[in-house]
């Protein structure tokens, strides 16, 4: 479903002259080197990052017009349970230690950012443009941070005076 019904979609665009405003993934690179660069020559090492990077690649081959985001790991301004965050605050409630990575990097963005970054871009955007749309910086310390924050009063009192 993941290709092939987004081709049979793409094929209708195309027929009736739709430019593709396609939303992919920073999973079609190595996931080695951060934070990317549209210009980066992608990699994929997972199955959906294949997927995604097969549906770039037929955008860019049948059309002449179109708009690819890449996106990064995406998170919620709400308390949702598919929120990357979702897990380490409510542990953090409930007064629980929640394990995190030390050896990953993310450049999150919001959801609810999506749409407003979109039509932003695409005001200024040229036909056949990949852009990568990430949050301002690395979180990478956040998830790490959240879980120290869960020590006692004291610690945290240390902890933020280090930050």
């Amino acid at each position: 479903v993941n290709v092939d019904g987004m081709q049979e979609l793409l094929v209708l665009l195309k027929r009736y002259a739709i430019t593709p405003i396609f939303f992919s993934s920073d999973y079609v690179f190595s996931g080695k080197v951060t934070p990317y660069e549209e210009t980066d020559i992608p990699s994929p090492q997972t199955i959906y990052g294949n997927q995604k990077l097969t549906i770039e690649t037929f955008i860019q081959n049948h059309f002449d017009n179109f708009l690819i985001f890449r996106t990064s790991k995406l998170m919620s301004k709400t308390n949702h349970p598919k929120n990357i965050l979702y897990p380490i605050i409510k542990n953090l409630k409930e007064g629980k230690i929640s394990n995190c990575f030390e050896d990953q990097f993310l450049n999150p963005v919001f959801v609810e950012d999506i749409a407003e970054m979109a039509a932003t871009i695409m005001s200024v955007a040229k036909d056949g443009d990949v852009v990568i749309t990430m949050g301002a910086g690395s979180i990478s310390a956040i998830p790490a941070k959240l879980v120290q924050l869960s020590a006692p009063a004291s610690a945290q009192k240390q902890l933020w005076a280090a930050a």
